[in-house]
């Protein structure tokens, strides 16, 4: 829905005879506004995917207008548009290359084109598309607020994402985000986005409850790995000095499975958060995904305590391992010398207390569902949240 260089070469090259000199793979990049330039002041106070365009007054020769270039290209500016002719009247090749190797757009209009008329026109397309993309921000921030999605929902989203393709949803947290203003959150909306804009897949990034939701429409299992690595190594590298936590949602084909998508990979966000890890796969979580993904905790904690009470009471009367030693058993499948070993205490000790933790939970403990109870207690309790 974004207004790209793409669209400006489709659109608007008979009106401004627009022509791309280098940096084609840069082509989708997102517009996000215009600014004249003849010095590079301005460009320190760039957000990200602005569109730089200049007469050449200030880069005449080519070591000045390669440096331009590199600012622009360091400050993920969507490219630069050349009124060519009078200052510059031709691009060096060392600067051609230099977009050809960073993907960085580098256009060019004739002298006789009014640089005024097209940053209106390019300024308006962006506000225009901007107005779209709120449109679907909009639909898609009362889905997740509501729960709800409904088929005319769908048909409003049907001209932004394909329904035959795989969705994934990823829930963006840094945690200063809880005290930054409006125009801080959209100008990291706008750094990032201005990664996603050379991905081939289908993509909104919106901020949503202090965090940032990110949807992709047409990424594969395979690919998912790359763009997990290429989106963390750019947070990084751009974004320094500051914590971040990402959960993603397994994937997903019906659009009505959103909801579900959201909270599972907030619940991933949630255990990165603990775990002090910055990404986590919701399909990555195990058993723990019970915890994180519960809304009443306390149901959770009532029942760890339901199935271990007996062996939690009497080691606190007793002060006694009985819970440790249960523990260790299930994890080695019934071996008492595995036991023995872990807990560095003799084999028949390890039996004594076997025998007495099967009477205390009137149980045997050879029934594979009583197993998997006293194991589901142990991976609540596992996910409790230091305190």
């Amino acid at each position: 829905m974004s207004f790209t260089i793409e669209d400006a070469l489709v659109f608007t090259k008979e009106l401004y005879k627009i022509k791309l000199v280098a940096g084609k793979n840069g082509i989708k990049n997102q517009i996000s506004w215009v600014h004249l330039l003849e010095d590079t002041t301005i460009i320190n106070q760039f957000w990200g995917n602005e569109m730089a365009v200049t007469t050449g007054f200030g880069f005449r020769d080519s070591e000045q207008l390669l440096n331009l270039i590199k600012l622009l290209n360091e400050h993920k500016s969507a490219g630069l548009i050349i009124n060519i002719g009078k200052y510059i009247e031709e691009i060096p090749d060392d600067v051609k290359n230099f977009c050809e190797v960073n993907n960085f757009p580098l256009l060019t209009i004739p002298w006789e084109i009014y640089l005024a008329d097209l940053i209106k026109d390019f300024c308006i397309r962006t506000f225009t598309s901007q107005k779209e993309d709120q449109k679907i921000i909009r639909i898609l921030t009362g889905i997740l607020k509501n729960k709800l999605v409904k088929d005319a929902t769908l048909t409003d989203l049907a001209s932004m994402f394909d329904f035959g393709e795989p969705f994934f949803l990823f829930h963006v947290k840094f945690p200063y985000m809880e005290h930054v203003d409006f125009m801080e959150r959209h100008k990291i909306r706008f750094q990032i986005q201005s990664i996603l804009d050379k991905e081939p897949f289908t993509n909104i990034l919106f901020p949503y409850e202090s965090t940032y939701i990110l949807i992709i429409n047409g990424l594969n299992y395979k690919s998912m790995n790359a763009f997990r690595q290429e989106m963390t190594h750019f947070i990084e590298k751009f974004i320094p000095l500051q914590k971040y936590y990402i959960g993603c949602s397994d994937c997903f084909y019906d659009f009505k499975h959103i909801i579900n998508a959201y909270e599972h990979a907030k619940a991933a966000t949630q255990m990165a958060i603990n775990k002090e890890i910055n990404y986590i796969d919701f399909i990555q979580m195990g058993m723990e995904s019970i915890w994180y993904s519960f809304p009443d905790k306390s149901l959770l904690k009532h029942l760890y305590y339901e199935y271990l009470a007996p062996l939690i009471n009497y080691d606190k009367a007793h002060n006694s391992n009985y819970e440790t030693t249960l523990f260790f058993y299930l994890k080695y499948n019934g071996s008492i010398q595995a036991i023995a070993k872990e807990l560095f205490t003799h084999r028949n000790t390890i039996q004594y207390r076997m025998n007495k933790i099967k009477e205390l939970l009137d149980c045997n403990l050879e029934d594979a569902k009583d197993r998997f109870n006293y194991q589901l207690a142990f991976y609540i309790k596992d996910s409790f949240p230091s305190e």
